[in-house]
């Protein structure tokens, strides 16, 4: 398997095939060396065009070059979450967790300065940082106001400012 960056793509075509409705697409891809490679990729229709970096190998069939996309990389068999893309996942999961936080009351404001440590805390767990179960329940606090009263109504976190 080897990780390629799309320089180029131009949707050719859609098809009916026994999995679905599929696009075609022909590609310019740069290998990790820079050279670049022409071939073709299907994707069903309900899948993004083909962009950034991929993940796979370019087979030659009597069609000619074929990208074939690797199991578990990103958009491939259902793929997403915390695979798919890390960082990504862990802001979501910051943000989670400083939403229920809020709810809690235990915050009351947040910075954009505070949330990065936490984000760092979850793609560190995300990507196997973890050292043992119990540093999942002890995600360090972020610096925010801590001031509530007991009797104050719930935060909308869509009011924080980052």
């Amino acid at each position: 398997m080897s990780k390629f960056t799309v320089k180029n793509c131009l949707k050719t075509g859609e098809r009916q095939t026994d999995f679905g409705q599929m696009a075609d697409y022909a590609l310019s891809l740069a290998d990790p060396n820079g050279n670049e490679i022409g071939c073709t990729w299907s994707r069903k229709v309900t899948s993004p065009a083909p962009s950034g970096e991929i993940e796979g190998d370019i087979e030659e069939t009597k069609w000619g070059k074929k990208f074939k996309q690797a199991k578990g990389s990103f958009g491939s068999f259902g793929g997403g979450g915390a695979k798919a893309n890390p960082r990504e996942h862990a802001q979501e999961m910051a943000l989670r967790y400083c939403e229920i936080q809020a709810t809690l009351g235990a915050i009351t404001s947040l910075s954009k300065e505070a949330l990065l440590p936490l984000v760092d805390w979850f793609a560190k767990d995300a990507t196997g940082g973890s050292t043992s179960p119990a540093q999942t329940f002890s995600a360090p606090q972020p610096t925010m106001e801590q001031t509530r009263p007991e009797d104050a109504p719930e935060i909308d976190i869509s009011e924080f400012t980052l």
